[in-house]
């Protein structure tokens, strides 16, 4: 080993050491030149002088980037004859041509320090792949001799060894009939999902959801059961979309048994009543705003408007109740209180029920505390939600211009805004104090129109009617006469 290495460096060696081919005279001869400052250099030389001959590593750092191009139509000499002027200069030749030798022999040297400074890994190498080529040996002789006397037992055994692949060839198909099955039934999911959710069997749709996320763990070393656990997650965040969409619709309408399918599915995900309770109160919240604001955009025709109400950045509901017209308010006002009046009263079932499920509840010390916490929270919130309503309806009676208004017509605001403000009285006990005041400021601003009014009319009736003493009873009283 050590004898080929040897070799090896010699013959490396001698190609770094080879001398190049002498250059042709070109035509001309060297001695018609005189060179006075720069001493001549024969070409086949190996040594350069080494008067001002700078640090190695400064040489290599001058070596120019083109030496060390990787592409295989690069020229060398043409790039350094490219490099020569019109005119000829003897003595810059002789410069570069020093410069490029002492290169040379930096470099040499460096690539030879190289291989010195290798070739002790080199030997390390080899050997290790000697062990290897050894160990390489062995092993095929280990399979030869393993083949071989597998072949002999397959000729001594043929029939208890066919018995055996049949054997397992059986059991193999089952677990793969099996394993069709199970993924067959997982790609089926989202279609007996879909239907039992349409059929409002919330729980029964995330048990079968969850049962499959346990197969498709037990089975995610396929590819496709793997690809199929990233939708049935998907699935199960999209069940619980959907449940907050139906619980949104429990705001407009209460039904006490998809009410408890909704808990159910709830307590199946893993979440407590009192943060379903928390969501309840914000599509609560949601769909006082929503209602209010669709009721009162329906009765606004003027264009405009509509386009404002996008485009500024001012409240939309307010704005809107200040463009309905006299002709359209009564009816926006009734049609108003009706669908608050709806959320009110399914609120108020729900309540309802909440406190008859805790009188005949008969669970756990745990479900019992929970129930009592969101039967707490949703007596707190009736406050809060009506004056919600209230603020609304507020709103738009604050907006709104009664004045000119017929005594019949206004007397049938007093009336419906009387009618609110009892149901606030049954609801949560609320005085309603925003209602009455806005009703108050439009009384007094109605009836300061009216008084005018009818001041103006009976001016005119003085001025322009003719008057005679009428004979009355002493007991005679101003009230006794007829409106």
């Amino acid at each position: 080993m050590a004898h080929r290495m040897d070799e090896l460096k010699q013959k490396l060696l001698g190609l770094i050491n080879k001398q190049p081919p002498k250059i042709p005279s070109m035509g001309f001869n060297d001695a018609n030149y005189h060179f006075s400052q720069v001493p001549t250099l024969s070409i086949n030389s190996k040594t350069t002088p080494e008067v001002d001959r700078p640090a190695d590593q400064d040489i290599l750092e001058g070596i120019e980037a083109a030496y060390f191009s990787m592409r295989d139509d690069f020229d060398i000499c043409r790039f350094e004859l490219e490099k020569l002027p019109e005119v000829l200069d003897c003595d810059q030749i002789q410069r570069d041509f020093k410069k490029l030798k002492q290169q040379h022999q930096v470099v040499s040297k460096k690539v030879l320090q190289l291989i010195l400074e290798h070739q002790n890994g080199c030997n390390a190498e080899y050997e290790k792949m000697v062990e290897i080529l050894e160990q390489l040996k062995i092993a095929l002789d280990l399979c030869r001799n393993s083949r071989k006397e597998l072949n002999i037992a397959g000729k001594q055994f043929t029939y208890s060894l066919g018995i055996l692949a049949n054997y397992r060839k059986r059991k193999l198909a089952q677990n793969l009939l099996n394993n069709l099955m199970m993924i067959k039934n997982l790609h089926s999911f989202d279609k007996r999902c879909q239907q039992l959710l349409h059929e409002e069997d919330y729980a029964g749709a995330i048990v079968e959801l969850k049962q499959c996320q346990k197969i498709a763990s037990k089975y995610r070393h396929f590819n496709c059961v793997a690809a199929l656990t990233y939708k049935l997650q998907e699935t199960l965040e999209n069940t619980d979309a959907q449940l907050d969409r139906v619980l949104s619709q429990t705001c407009y309408h209460f039904d006490s048994e998809r009410y408890q399918k909704l808990q159910l599915a709830y307590q199946l995900l893993g979440k407590s009543q009192v943060s379903m309770i928390d969501h309840l109160h914000v599509h609560y919240i949601t769909a006082i705003y929503n209602s209010s604001l669709n009721v009162v955009h329906s009765y606004v025709h003027s264009l405009d408007v509509l386009e404002s109400t996008e485009n500024t950045g001012k409240n939309p509901y307010k704005v809107l109740c200040q463009s309905i017209s006299q002709d359209v308010f009564i009816p926006c006002l009734v049609h108003l209180c009706q669908v608050l009046f709806k959320i009110v009263l399914s609120y108020h079932q729900l309540v309802k029920w909440h406190h008859r499920s805790d009188n005949d509840a008969t669970e756990s010390e745990n479900l019992n505390v929970e129930n009592k916490m969101s039967i707490q929270k949703l007596d707190d919130n009736l406050i809060k939600i009506w004056d919600d309503v209230q603020r609304k309806v507020s709103s738009l009676l604050l907006n709104a211009d009664l004045a000119h208004y017929k005594f019949d017509q206004f007397v049938q605001v007093l009336r419906v805004v009387h009618r609110l403000i009892q149901v606030g009285e049954e609801f949560c006990q609320s005085k309603s104090e925003d209602l009455q005041e806005s009703i108050r400021k439009q009384s007094v601003n109605y009836f300061k129109n009216y008084h005018a009014q009818r001041m103006d009319e009976l001016k005119i009736f003085l001025e322009n009617e003719m008057w005679e003493i009428c004979p009355v009873k002493p007991t005679f009283d101003i009230l006794q006469l007829q409106v």
